[in-house]
């Protein structure tokens, strides 16, 4: 160990689910805090203000983005899309488009459960670091 402190956050936030309006092939709609800026998470990364720029004007904005259950990258675990994301004041939040399929509806069936139970989970982005600064905390 190397001596230094860290300091994590945690933050508990709330999923919405939505079902209004959908188009044909999905069967619903998350909407959540995909990150915030500037906390140090469990992997020992933190996200600056902006990081997604790019990806939200050309992957989001075409639809490239899967929603992927726990991050595996199957056919199977492929349960949505990535319909909208926008910065808020401390982070990113996301919205996305869960398919009517097997799978998504068991996604779907999943999300309300936790929700119904009052307990916790959340939405995680999964990236390729183009640039990457060490800082010391």
């Amino acid at each position: 160990m190397s001596g230094r402190t860290m300091q994590y956050a945690r933050h508990e936030v709330a999923l919405e689910v939505r079902a209004e309006n959908l188009p044909s092939g999905i069967a619903g709609r998350i909407t959540g805090i995909a990150l915030r800026y500037d906390v140090v998470d469990t992997y020992d990364t933190t996200f600056a203000r902006g990081c997604l720029k790019r990806s939200i004007e050309e992957r989001v904005a075409a639809r490239k983005v899967p929603l992927l259950m726990d991050h595996e990258r199957t056919t199977g675990a492929h349960v949505g899309v990535v319909a909208g994301m926008q910065d808020i004041d401390n982070g990113v939040m996301m919205t996305a488009e869960v398919f009517d399929t097997p799978e998504g509806r068991a996604c779907m069936e999943y999300v309300r459960a936790v929700i119904a139970a009052g307990a916790s989970t959340g939405l995680s982005i999964g990236f390729v670091s183009i640039r990457s600064d060490m800082v010391t905390i």
